[in-house]
């Protein structure tokens, strides 16, 4: 396991952990710039509806998430999401810039979610600026802090048979190799 290293990008495609970045709802299609650690650089247009994605390609856990506007435009909220598959997003955290002024804002997660792991990541868009309402709004850099996950903290919902009377964690091989003893000894390759 051990800390997830962000990668600085300087393009779309992918480089080291992070396989994409994309964006859509009416940012433009620059995602990249709010990961390539330039404060003169941002990914526009990131109103309400707009949205950030960047995918993983190992599963991390998040610690926090910052993001910054190097000019006070920094979307005034929005919602932290994540996903197992890119397609049905669970919000796990938020951002309020209650005053309008901030050039930065830290995600908190909410308090009903002790972590946030997964692969697929989103931030979403609620609102413009508050502090300039009639343009656009933008993200020049996202910060995460996030380790690798283990797998004690990777959830696995197996729908077992009631007869299952115990599982032997010294035969887990591989990652998914799993030795189950129902009445008889089965294993799954």
């Amino acid at each position: 396991m051990g800390t997830w290293i962000q990668p600085v990008l300087t393009s779309n495609g992918s480089l080291g952990d992070i396989l994409s970045v994309s964006s859509g709802g009416g940012a433009n299609s620059d995602a990249y710039k709010a990961f390539d650690s330039s404060a003169t650089s941002y990914l526009n247009k990131m109103n309400s509806g707009a949205w950030l994605q960047f995918v993983t390609s190992d599963i991390i856990s998040i610690n926090s998430i910052s993001i910054f506007s190097d000019d006070q435009y920094l979307p005034q909220s929005g919602i932290l999401q994540v996903s197992d598959d890119g397609v049905n997003w669970i919000d796990v955290g938020s951002w309020l810039d209650s005053e309008g002024a901030s050039v930065s804002a830290v995600v908190t997660l909410y308090p009903y979610v002790a972590s946030v792991s997964g692969n697929y990541f989103r931030l979403l868009s609620q609102s413009k600026s508050a502090l300039h309402p009639s343009n656009n709004a933008d993200i020049s850099n996202v910060v995460i802090d996030a380790d690798y996950a283990s797998e004690s903290n990777v959830n696995f919902n197996l729908n077992l048979d009631t007869r299952l009377t115990a599982i032997d964690s010294s035969k887990i091989q591989d990652g998914l190799k799993i030795w189950l003893q129902f009445n008889n000894d089965i294993t799954f390759d």
